[in-house]
């Protein structure tokens, strides 16, 4: 849901419309939830169940192969670095967010968009031991100020 809610906010100019259109999907799937979840709900007999139905795919499952396809594109699931780890990206913020080692960005001169180049990533950089060293969403401007010890 974040990442469909990031890509309707980026499709569109007019936010107060997508907000709308957002309001009426979200109607939607609650207005014809037994069609949709009733099928991933098999086997779930308590509440402590429900952490294993697999949502996104359900949710993933009411579009087609072309919106499907789209999707990923505008906001995909994961980004390459150039250290070649493949990371997920984060879309319950703001803005969408990579956490990611600093040392597996060397290469990258400017931060990484998405939404077909409108949006950049914030990168959450950490250290090593995975702790946070910077946030930025404008990597071009951090590498100038960057001090290495």
């Amino acid at each position: 849901m974040a990442r469909t809610r990031h890509v309707a906010a980026h499709e569109r100019d007019d936010t107060r419309a997508s907000r709308g259109v957002a309001r009426r999907i979200g109607r939607h799937l609650l207005a014809t939830l037994e069609d949709w979840l009733a099928p991933w709900l098999d086997g779930v007999t308590r509440r402590d169940h429900l952490a294993r139905v697999d949502l996104r795919g359900a949710l993933h499952g009411l579009l087609d192969w072309n919106h499907q396809r789209r999707l990923d594109e505008l906001a995909p699931t994961h980004l390459a670095v150039p250290s070649g780890s493949r990371i997920a990206l984060d879309y319950s913020g703001a803005a969408p967010a990579l956490a990611v080692r600093l040392q597996e960005v060397f290469g990258w001169m400017d931060s990484p968009r998405i939404a077909g180049g409108r949006v950049p990533v914030t990168l959450e950089l950490l250290s090593p031991a995975r702790r946070p060293v910077q946030v930025t969403r404008d990597l071009a401007s951090f590498w100038p100020g960057a001090t290495w010890r």
